[in-house]
């Protein structure tokens, strides 16, 4: 019992890491005044940015 208790504590550890990053890098793209995302990957499929 106590081993899966400690396997459960370091599953969660992953994905609270994943969210450190994720908070990390919206901060410093915030910080550049860069976009989230690129504009062509909010172009409908098919759609080039020349096109647009």
């Amino acid at each position: 019992m106590d081993a899966q208790t400690r396997q459960d504590h370091h599953v969660g550890s992953r994905y609270d890491l994943v969210r450190h990053y994720e908070t990390r890098i919206a901060r410093l793209r915030q910080k550049l005044g860069v976009a989230a995302y690129p504009e062509w990957c909010t172009l409908p499929a098919g759609e080039s940015a020349a096109a647009a």
